[in-house]
């Protein structure tokens, strides 16, 4: 009895979750192996039957230390913010620039900093925009100028990061 108690205390215990899709990692032969699943989706968010409608090719998220969320729904020319149970809070399509209202075209990249401003790569109209947490806007940075820079150089940026000192780092096509 004593040494049954054993083996079943001494055995690993498998736990397993279900998954729809299959998890690998690949050996130093490059061949892709089983492994377990590293996380599974609580929920997916896709627009699907909900106000805000489907997303199209949305390209960056951004999480505040608030837990907002942030979506660059690039193909519907839109930043989503949600809350942290996924309940949609705003949308920002548009802003005022000056008299005139003015629109993002495929915005591929957004970041927001602990004091709530928010910058967004708008990829095709080649700038940055930075507005306030209420979404007015406080400036936009065009085309970087400089000597090392050669001519024809096209500004497409499609991410984006600020830290503390507020430098804006740049990814761009």
């Amino acid at each position: 009895m004593v040494l049954l108690l054993l083996f079943t205390i001494g055995r690993p215990i498998e736990i397993e979750a279900e998954s729809t899709y299959p998890s690998y990692n690949y050996s130093y032969w490059e061949d892709s192996q089983p492994s377990a699943v590293p996380y599974l989706p609580e929920d997916i968010v896709d627009g699907i039957d909900e106000e805000y409608g489907r997303l199209s090719s949305p390209e960056d998220v951004f999480v505040t230390k608030d837990n907002e969320i942030f979506i660059a729904d690039s193909g519907n020319n839109r930043i989503l913010i949600f809350n942290e149970e996924l309940i949609l809070q705003e949308i920002i399509e548009e802003f005022q620039n000056g008299s005139e209202q003015d629109h993002f075209n495929y915005p591929q990249g957004v970041f927001v900093t602990d004091e709530g401003d928010v910058y967004i790569a708008d990829t095709n109209n080649q700038r940055i925009v930075e507005l306030d947490r209420k979404g007015n806007l406080k400036r936009i940075i065009g085309e970087p100028t400089s000597d090392v820079i050669r001519t024809g150089f096209e500004y497409y940026p499609m991410k984006i990061a600020v830290d503390q000192a507020k430098r804006i780092y740049v990814i761009g096509r």
